[in-house]
C-alpha cells in the first residue's frame, strides 16, 4: 500500500502483518564496520533519496590497480548470463531479471560469496564494462572514418582515371579523323 493511502500519523503506518516499516526524515544509516582510516562503512539513504549510497572514497580503498574495461566487457558477455526469472518458494511470484550470483563470482572474483552480488561490484562492472564499450565504439569509429578517406580518395582517383579515359578518347578520335 502506498504511504499516502495508509494510516497513521502524518499518513504513515506498517504495511501489514509480517514487514518492518520504518520512517526517519534525517535519512538511514546502516553501519556495518570502520575503514582502516576511521570512515563508517555501510549504506547511507540520505533524506529523500528513493536510493542507497556506499561508501567509495579512494582514501578508503587500498590496492587500487586499473581495470581492462574491454576485457570486462568480453568476460561480462561471455561469461554471465542475464536470465529472466522468480523467485523459488514464497508468495513472490514476480518475474527478475539479472545474473546468478555463481556466474558473476566465476567471472570476475568479487565479494565474499558466490550466492549474492554486492552492489558496488555490480555497479564496478557495469561500468568497466560500458567503458569497454565506449573504447570498441572508439575504435570502430576510427575504422570507419578511415574507412571513409580511403573511399573518398579512391573517388577521387576513379575521377582521375574517368578524364584521362575521356581525354585519351578525344584524342583518339581526332587521329583517327586525320586518317
Amino acid at each position: 500500500t502506498s504511504h499516502a493511502t495508509t494510516g497513521g500519523a502524518s499518513g504513515f503506518a506498517g504495511g501489514g502483518g509480517n514487514s518492518w516499516t520504518a520512517r526517519a526524515s534525517g535519512g538511514f544509516r546502516f553501519v556495518t564496520g570502520r575503514t582502516r582510516r576511521g570512515k563508517l562503512a555501510g549504506a547511507v539513504l540520505p533524506p529523500n533519496a528513493s536510493s542507497w549510497s556506499y561508501l567509495s572514497d579512494r582514501g578508503s580503498k587500498r590496492g587500487l590497480r586499473p581495470v581492462n574495461g574491454t576485457a570486462v566487457l568480453g568476460a561480462l558477455a561471455a561469461s554471465v548470463p542475464a536470465y529472466r526469472w522468480r523467485y523459488a518458494g514464497g508468495g513472490d511470484e514476480s518475474w527478475h531479471m539479472g545474473p546468478m550470483a555463481q556466474d558473476f563470482y566465476d567471472a570476475f572474483g568479487l565479494g565474499d560469496s558466490r550466492t549474492s552480488i554486492g552492489t558496488s561490484d555490480m555497479d564496478g562492472v557495469l561500468m568497466a564494462a560500458a567503458q569497454g564499450m565506449r573504447a570498441r565504439v572508439v575504435a570502430l569509429e576510427e575504422r570507419v572514418r578511415a574507412g571513409e578517406e580511403a573511399v573518398g580518395r579512391q573517388r577521387e582517383a576513379l575521377g582521375e582515371q574517368r578524364r584521362r579515359l575521356q581525354a585519351q578518347g578525344v584524342a583518339r578520335a581526332r587521329l583517327e579523323g586525320r586518317m
